[in-house]
């Protein structure tokens, strides 16, 4: 789950001297941006626990109710069954509140809300403290789903790094709390940061917490590909400040040889920079590889990955698919071409209908610099159709052999009384300069 978050020092002058020539050095390699324009109609101020919450609510990630794990108000459990499919902040969750305030496990301390999201996370806890330890302590009567079209544009601001309050706790200190009551929505601490659910029933440190919370909100943005539009999925990411898992289905071997490797540092220095990261040359904070890695299977917001060392699992905010390519051709919408695999790679003319050509990005050629080539083999075999058209006094048609073996056909005029024959000559020989064009021709 990335969000949009800015330490308030970026908006802030210095006004001491001193500090700026204290700071002189830094400020040359990291500068500050005293002027920044945002335009949003929403603005959180604090980036602790509670602005990042609202953020990631803000963002797209709705509570829906989990009816394979009801809740303990038989009430309760009425209003929100009926409506399962519904996001709950589309309900009256007011009346539930209302509701469970004037039940006998209210607790007077607690605000309405804060106790009705208590019970829906934790209704074991709520239904009884001392069962804790039991196989269903830990399930939730809450699904986190991401609704990408009800969200709101918003900045979190604070005057700390990610954490609030928390950057300031030493390392070792303990929360009061245990970690399965420290999960922030759609992100456990204990299962999906620590990877490790038998801690959720222990406190964990203001150091833990303080990286949980950095991680919630940089959730990874996963890459698939190794091409160039995988290339710009991982600069668009990276120049967000997203955390980036990168999927290589090549070996680092493999990857030696891919075009994005051959590109020239000065024409494009971004590209180079992605492979590099790619081949392990660079190394950033924010970026990660896997090669020779295949998906396994996708639910919700979580990735099963086949790799060298076993099956892992990953969370991910967004799910980038990079792989081959797919052209639209409005123009032949209800034309009946049955594959593109039907048309050849070396001289780009159909298999199954000599008069079809195709070039440019229907056979591959996605690059200008490519597809002339296409024009240009295209172009010849033409031109010399035509000529044998002019030349020769019937229609004559070209086919491919199925054995791909090259043939040619040349003519000489003959009169013997009033006929013209004409003779022909096929051949297979690849140093015939024809034969790298047609096939064999037919009258």
């Amino acid at each position: 789950m990335h969000f949009p978050f800015y330490d308030s020092s970026d908006f802030c002058e210095i006004s001491s001297n001193e500090k700026i020539e204290e700071k002189d050095d830094e400020q040359k390699s990291n500068p500050i941006n005293f002027d920044v324009e945002i335009d949003t109609d929403t603005v959180i101020v604090g980036n602790g626990p509670a602005g990042i919450s609202l953020s990631a609510m803000l963002a797209g990630w709705h509570p829906f109710y989990n009816n394979s794990n009801p809740h303990p108000n038989p009430q309760i459990h009425a209003q929100f069954n009926s409506t399962e499919n519904q996001s709950l902040l589309f309900q009256d969750l007011n009346s539930a509140a209302t509701l469970l305030t004037t039940s006998e496990h209210s607790t007077s301390n607690l605000t309405p809300f804060g106790c009705l999201y208590d019970s829906l996370v934790r209704p074991s806890f709520f239904n009884d403290l001392q069962n804790e330890n039991e196989n269903n302590s830990n399930k939730s009567s809450i699904i986190w789903r991401q609704i990408q079209n009800n969200s709101v544009p918003h900045i979190v601001l604070g005057d700390t790094q990610i954490g609030g309050s928390w950057t300031g706790f030493e390392d070792e200190i303990k929360a009061v709390s245990i970690s399965n009551w420290m999960d922030l929505p759609g992100y456990s601490l204990a299962e999906d940061f620590l990877g490790d659910p038998s801690l959720n029933n222990q406190r964990p440190t203001a150091k833990t917490f303080r990286n949980y919370l950095t991680a919630y909100c940089n959730v990874m943005v996963i890459i698939v590909g190794d091409g160039i539009s995988a290339a710009d999925a991982v600069i668009c990411a990276l120049e967000r400040n997203c955390q980036v898992l990168h999927l290589i289905r090549r070996s680092d071997r493999q990857l030696k040889n891919v075009m994005i490797s051959r590109l020239s540092p000065l024409v494009y220095p971004e590209y180079v920079r992605v492979y590099q990261l790619m081949s392990g040359q660079r190394i950033e904070e924010n970026y990660s590889k896997l090669t020779e890695t295949t998906i396994r299977s996708v639910s919700g917001n979580l990735i099963e990955l086949n790799t060298p060392g076993g099956i892992i699992k990953e969370q991910f905010l967004c799910l980038s698919i990079c792989i081959g390519r797919q052209t639209e051709f409005p123009l032949l919408k209800g034309v009946a071409i049955d594959n593109l695999e039907q048309f050849s790679s070396t001289n780009y003319c159909s298999s199954n209908d000599s008069s079809l050509f195709a070039i440019g990005a229907m056979i591959g050629d996605h690059f200008v610099r490519y597809l002339v080539g296409g024009a240009l083999c295209t172009a010849q075999a033409l031109i010399l159709r035509n000529n044998f058209a002019k030349s020769l006094r019937q229609p004559f048609k070209v086919l491919f052999d199925k054995n791909e073996r090259f043939a040619c056909c040349c003519y000489s005029k003959k009169k013997k009384g009033q006929e013209e024959k004409l003779k022909f000559l096929r051949t297979n020989s690849a140093s015939t300069p024809l034969t790298q064009l047609v096939k064999e021709i037919v009258m």
